[in-house]
């Protein structure tokens, strides 16, 4: 899956789980994807939202609270909300 295709599909709400957990993968691996691109895949719940959350973190190095599955903030609002106040500063 190309980078662009990645893109639409994140963004399709009719796109089936499985692509959108392989349009997460394309653009948690990819270079080329933008903040915007990692936040799309926070509007879909469980893995694609996970595979988002992460790759967001390892970006901005934003803490956890821990280790733990359950610190991993996989809210779409929230991280929009960090990334303004980050790009902020």
């Amino acid at each position: 899956m190309s980078i662009d295709e990645a893109r639409q599909v994140i963004r399709d709400p009719q796109a089936s789980f499985m692509r959108r957990y392989e349009a997460a993968v394309e653009l948690t691996a990819s270079p080329q994807a933008t903040d915007e691109d990692l936040l799309a895949c926070l509007k879909y719940r469980g893995v694609t939202a996970e595979i988002g959350a992460i790759a967001l973190y390892l970006r901005t190095q934003r803490p956890r609270l821990d280790d733990s599955p359950v610190s991993l903030v996989t809210d779409h609002a929230d991280w929009a909300n960090y990334l303004e106040r980050t790009r902020g500063e």
